[in-house]
């Protein structure tokens, strides 16, 4: 089985903090790319709204407007691209689960 090459760079850490904590962020970590490869070869569909909150998600990250400036408001212009990007993550954890629950289920 390959593995990623974060894994790898996981496993360098292992060697000066907690064993127990690397290991459960490497069995993640190995989740989380698996979860990608069943999307990326057509074996869990996500939501549309999933679809269209990554799509707003990059646009709004590479789009020269911005809802809060960060030139005039300095780090508390981050918190709306925080945002976004909390709301994508949320969704993306949303469809995680769905699909565990559908690796269980079967």
């Amino acid at each position: 089985m390959l593995r990623h090459p974060l894994s790898s760079f996981v496993h360098r850490l292992s060697l000066s903090a907690n064993p127990r904590l690397i290991w459960a962020a490497m069995a993640h970590t190995e989740a989380m790319w698996s979860f990608v490869r069943a999307v990326k070869d057509r074996e869990h569909r996500l939501a549309p709204t999933t679809w269209v909150a990554g799509a707003a998600a990059i646009v709004y990250a590479v789009a020269p407007i911005d809802l809060i400036p960060e030139l005039f408001f300095g780090p508390l212009g981050l918190a709306d691209d925080v945002g976004v990007w909390g709301i994508l993550a949320v969704l993306f954890a949303r469809e995680h689960a769905r699909w565990r629950a559908g690796l269980t289920a079967t």
